[in-house]
C-alpha cells in the first residue's frame, strides 16, 4: 500500500520532471510528456513504498538478529 509520504515523493519526482521541461500546466503536456509524468509519479511512489518496506525488514548490524 502507498502512504501519503510515498505519494508525496512521487509528486516531487513528477514535479522535477515538469521543471525540467519548463511546463506547469498539465493540460499543455503532449501525450508523451503526460505518459512520462504519470509513470514518474506512480513509479516513484511505489519505489518510496518499497524502500519503506525494505527498511522495516532490515536488521541493523550488531542488533543481535
Amino acid at each position: 500500500f502507498l502512504t501519503h509520504d510515498d505519494v508525496r515523493e512521487g509528486g516531487r519526482e513528477a514535479g522535477r520532471f515538469l521543471q525540467q521541461i519548463g511546463k506547469t500546466d498539465l493540460a499543455s503536456l503532449t501525450p508523451e510528456q503526460w505518459d512520462a509524468f504519470c509513470l514518474l509519479l506512480v513509479n516513484s511512489a511505489n519505489e518510496a513504498a518499497g524502500k519503506r518496506w525494505v527498511g522495516a525488514w532490515t536488521i541493523p548490524v550488531g542488533a543481535g538478529g
